[in-house]
C-alpha cells in the first residue's frame, strides 16, 4: 500500500474568541510590534500513513481530525502537505 506524508493544520475558526491567540497578539503590540494584526495560534501535524491513494488518505486524515486531532465546532483542518512518500 502506498505511504504519504501529510502536514495538517488546526486552526481556531476566525470568528470564534481563541484568548491564547489575543494573549499573543497584546504582548506582541506591548513589545512594539502593532504592525501585527489578527493573530492566530493553531495546531501543526506532521506525520506519514499508509492509504490506497490520495482521496482515500485525504479522507483518512479528516476522519483523524474530527475523532481526536481537531474540536470540529470550533476549529478548521487544512492538508497543507500530503505527498507520495513510496508506491508499493
Amino acid at each position: 500500500m502506498p505511504t504519504y506524508h501529510a502536514e495538517v493544520l488546526v486552526a481556531t475558526r476566525a470568528n470564534v474568541l481563541h484568548p491564547e491567540s489575543k494573549t499573543v497578539q497584546e504582548a506582541l503590540h506591548g513589545l512594539g510590534h502593532h504592525c501585527v494584526k489578527d493573530l492566530q495560534i493553531g495546531k501543526h501535524f506532521s506525520f506519514s500513513l499508509a492509504a490506497r491513494d490520495e482521496a482515500t488518505a485525504r479522507k483518512v486524515i479528516h476522519r483523524m481530525a474530527e475523532q481526536l486531532l481537531a474540536n470540529p465546532v470550533i476549529e478548521d483542518t487544512h492538508i497543507t502537505q500530503l505527498t507520495l512518500l513510496e508506491a508499493v
